[in-house]
């Protein structure tokens, strides 16, 4: 991953410490993502300055159905809403989803500890 950045950043004429300044990273912050995972919200302000999905900046084919795909009518009402939001919004519902989940999975854990 670390090395596609690299090379949207040289197609786009940036250093990786343009990225990092234009994004509000912390010198280094991508830098090292070779040695650690990233934060999922990191990753969505790094695809979508380069105008692409997450997915797509991981070299992954997208788990989401499109919604011509005869996916449940609850999961184009999420689809619809959510794409509604502004950035900011999007990213606290992803938080709040992520802490659902992990309160769901994980004994013990609870949304309001994060």
């Amino acid at each position: 991953m670390l090395d596609k950045i690299k090379d949207l950043c040289k197609e786009n004429g940036i250093t990786i410490k343009d990225l990092e300044i234009a994004l509000g990273f912390s010198h280094g912050t991508i830098g090292h993502w070779n040695k650690s995972k990233p934060k999922y919200d990191k990753l969505i302000l790094v695809a979508k300055y380069f105008g692409m999905t997450v997915h797509e900046l991981l070299g992954e084919e997208n788990p989401v159905p499109k919604v011509e795909d005869g996916i449940s009518e609850k999961h184009k009402l999420l689809i619809e809403l959510f794409d509604r939001l502004d950035d900011q919004r999007q990213l606290f519902v992803i938080q709040q989803l992520q802490g659902l989940v992990l309160a769901q999975t994980v004994p013990g854990a609870h949304p309001e500890a994060e």
